[in-house]
């Protein structure tokens, strides 16, 4: 219920200041697929015995050619290497990209991201802050910081730091 408030809360902030820029009525809405792995870890030093690795796919839509919300899916895993051990979740959510800087050929975006787990053996809320470095409105790196609040589990909750890269199919040029 939690996670609900959250995303919809997030889509109607972002969309409704999205629609708010000018937009020229022959380009204004884009979609796009966004696949994207990404590795982190914490920082802490009591938790510095957890890893994550995720690979995510996202749909797209672009409201003009700086702001655009995303539904990602992600599969995560998260490596206990003190216990040798590991656990899997899939992740849903809502994220928002701008970008701060853009050029013909590479662009700097900013974005912010709250996805939920789909059930499993225990429960979180992920919170990303990140930044994404675009080539030529496709292929991008990133990093970015991640605090993952578990609900439902005995872990305790977690952040990290991590890098990502991906490609983006159909982005507005």
């Amino acid at each position: 219920m939690r996670a609900r408030i959250i995303f919809v809360m997030l889509f109607t902030m972002f969309a409704s200041v999205a629609m708010a820029q000018e937009q020229k009525p022959e380009k204004n809405f884009y979609m796009s697929f966004t696949a994207e792995t990404r590795a982190g870890s914490t920082f802490a030093r009591r938790d510095n015995n957890f890893s994550m690795m995720d690979i995510e796919a996202s749909y797209g839509f672009h409201f003009n050619d700086r702001w655009s919300v995303h539904i990602p899916l992600a599969a995560s895993t998260g490596l206990f290497h003190n216990s040798k051990t590991f656990t899997e979740q899939g992740y849903l959510g809502i994220s928002a990209e701008y970008k701060v800087v853009q050029s013909q050929n590479w662009g700097l975006a900013i974005a912010p991201k709250v996805q939920s787990t789909l059930g499993g053996k225990w429960g979180a809320m992920a919170y990303d802050l990140g930044a994404k470095f675009e080539f030529n409105r496709g292929p991008y790196i990133g990093i970015g910081i991640r605090y993952i609040d578990t609900y439902k589990s005995a872990i305790s909750n977690k952040c990290c730091i991590y890098a990502n890269f991906g490609f983006r199919i159909n982005s507005p040029k």
